[in-house]
């Protein structure tokens, strides 16, 4: 790094002050979990998928049949077990 900070090449400076500056980042961006690095795509797969069932679903205005529509959409392989919950989930209406 110390390479980088003191070349007379302008870029090379200012490559070595945004890896000295974004250290700790980088490092963080290469932990291991189970064997795989840990990323928030999935969440921001999710959190894509929502707001798209929100522009789409414009004009449903109970908020239950909404979440209803988006956890079904989200969980569709998980199965009901809470009879409870069904009756929330009915998005046939």
């Amino acid at each position: 790094m110390d390479g980088f900070k003191s070349n007379p090449v302008k870029e090379f400076r200012d490559f070595g002050r945004m890896i000295q500056t974004w250290k700790v980042e980088i490092k963080n961006s290469f932990i291991m979990s189970k064997g795989r690095r840990i990323s928030n795509g999935p969440i921001e797969s999710t959190n894509s998928k929502i707001k798209t069932i929100i522009k789409v679903s414009n004009g449903i205005r109970d908020f239950r049949r909404l979440r209803g529509k988006i956890m079904y959409s989200i969980n569709k392989d998980t199965p009901l077990k809470n009879e409870n919950i069904k009756k929330y989930i009915d998005i046939t209406k």
